[in-house]
């Protein structure tokens, strides 16, 4: 019978394990940061909703799911809300380098600025002609200069270390191929996506689009490539409705860059960009080359810029293909061009877009006026189909808020009216609610015959709630700072479960005391 009790206990012990194994593994998990790149796409992807149908498509909604679209680039995919990519800034770090030189007219004696920096170390540089080694020595480490002792036929590869990390960010997803889908942003918007690749072709969300790319706004983006645009590389299929904020810089001998796509070979329409472009050598805002592609019923109101070796302008940089009903701000863009029409500032906002600017604005675009659209001035154009918040607020055109909930109770839990004051707003009830920015906020609760409650929480680009409790007054007025608050927004959330996992953890250590300590003869023991 004590053997049979035994093992009960010890089943009773495995479960009560499990239980709080798993309390816990699910507050650990509810804390992922991102800030390492996922690991295993292919996984994310078989748990993402959606089938990758046209019907049913594949829903990305975080940054790990969008970067599993690299998993199978032939279905389609929509995004199921805003993306914040931010973290991308701390992906893929690497120290060690290996790049060519003078792949087409060899390598003569001097100095040669190389594409990762600071350095500590020139491992090796070696003729690929012959494989031998030749002299070189680091100039200037800061900068990545170092000086090649003796010439070559062919190029030459250099072996190099950092001297810290170098975070190559995001990897471009490989849209291309006779079999690829749709991404459909589904009006939604990407933010910091970050994106390090100096003199690399093929650079941006997407490396070559030959699909199709839809309804997204691309915002706070930071990408360096060589064949450079946010949305793709090089466009061989179609973009449309799309719209970028940002930095987008081509370094290195072929370097092209444009707000959407380094080069385009197919279609991109009904898109804008505030982005800033710089180029080692052709620069656009739309597309540093435009060979034999389209740019139609767009515009541009950012800055390009480029070296006087390259070609520039403010929708495509090389022209090479067709410019169609396309405009840019002459008031902000620092080039002029004959195949986009320039307009000035007050002629591209307002009302006075619709008069000036051959677009759908029946149902593509919008007009932005401050006294009809929410706005606090007149705006350029958006684009319907996309969220109109984040369109205005690219323009600073309006400030986003959230909600803060508080709801205050006893130490019975028991709803009490209290006074709630935030950020100098003050509200009365057991459930107050304040409008407020991203921002960090002091909030305060008081009543009669109660400690009063202070506690500090932070709006990060979501609405909140809040629930404080307020003690009764032992001995007059007494300040509690921080009593029964929970933001909701980290550590709180694993001690609630933790906390909550208690009773198991009791039980556990129960169940152990009674199978080590239970005696198993003698008179003290239970009779079989």
């Amino acid at each position: 019978m004590v053997q049979n009790f035994r093992t009960m206990v010890m089943a009773l012990l495995l479960v009560s394990s499990a239980m709080v194994a798993g309390i816990s593994g699910t507050a650990l998990a509810q804390e992922s940061d991102y800030s390492t790149a996922p690991s295993d796409t292919t996984t994310i992807l078989e748990n993402m909703d959606g089938s990758g149908t046209e019907d049913d498509p594949y829903v990305i909604t975080d940054v790990y799911e969008l970067q599993a679209v690299n998993a199978n680039t032939s279905s389609h995919y929509v995004l199921g809300n805003d993306i914040d990519t931010n973290s991308t800034e701390t992906w893929h770090p690497q120290e060690n380098f290996t790049e060519q030189i003078g792949e087409y007219s060899g390598t003569d004696v001097g100095t040669y600025e190389l594409t990762y920096a600071p350095i500590s170390e020139l491992t090796s540089v070696t003729d690929t002609d012959s494989g031998t080694e030749l002299n070189a020595s680091i100039v200037d480490a800061e900068n990545g200069t170092i000086e090649v002792e003796e010439s070559a036929s062919a190029e030459i590869e250099i072996e190099y270390t950092t001297s810290e990390k170098i975070y190559k960010g995001f990897k471009p997803i490989e849209f291309s191929g006779s079999d690829v889908g749709v991404i459909d942003g589904n009006g939604h918007t990407i933010n910091g996506l970050y994106i390090n690749q100096p003199n690399e072709f093929g650079v941006g969300l997407v490396t070559t689009n030959d699909g199709q790319i839809t309804s997204l706004n691309l915002k706070n983006v930071d990408i360096t490539g060589g064949e450079v645009g946010a949305i793709a590389g090089k466009n061989a299929g179609e973009i449309s409705s799309v719209s970028v904020t940002g930095e987008v810089t081509a370094t290195g001998d072929y370097a092209t860059a444009g707000s959407v796509a380094g080069v385009n070979t197919n279609t991109i329409k009904n898109s804008y960009s505030f982005a800033s472009i710089t180029s080692n050598i052709d620069a656009g805002g739309f597309t540093g080359l435009n060979d034999g592609g389209t740019v139609a019923h767009s515009y541009f109101a950012g800055d390009v810029t480029a070296s006087d070796s390259g070609q520039i302008g403010p929708i495509v940089g090389d022209k090479a293909g067709s410019v169609i009903y396309t405009y840019y701000d002459s008031n902000v863009v620092n080039v002029d061009s004959d195949d986009a029409k320039g307009l000035t500032t007050d002629e591209m906002t307002g009302t006075s877009a619709a008069d000036n600017m051959f677009l759908d604005f029946s149902s593509v675009w919008e007009t932005i006026t401050a006294e009809e659209n929410y706005a606090t001035n007149d705006g350029y154009p958006i684009l319907t189909d996309n969220d109109r918040e984040a369109q205005l607020v690219a323009q600073d055109l309006q400030v986003v808020t959230y909600i803060l909930e508080v709801s205050t109770v006893d130490t019975d839990d028991n709803p009490l009216e209290t006074t709630v004051t935030v950020d100098g707003q003050e509200q009365t009830g057991n459930t107050t609610s304040f409008t407020l920015e991203d921002g960090e906020y002091a909030i305060e609760a008081s009543a009669d015959g109660y400690s009063t409650v202070g506690k500090t929480v932070t709006i990060d680009g979501t609405d909140k709630t809040l629930e404080l409790t307020l003690e009764e007054e032992p001995n007059g007025d007494e300040e509690v700072a921080g009593t029964g608050g929970s933001d909701g927004s980290g550590y709180g959330d694993i001690i609630d479960a933790l906390l909550g996992a208690a009773p198991a953890i009791v039980v556990v250590v129960l169940l152990l005391v009674f199978v080590f300590f239970w005696p198993s003869g003698g008179s003290g023991g239970v009779e079989p």
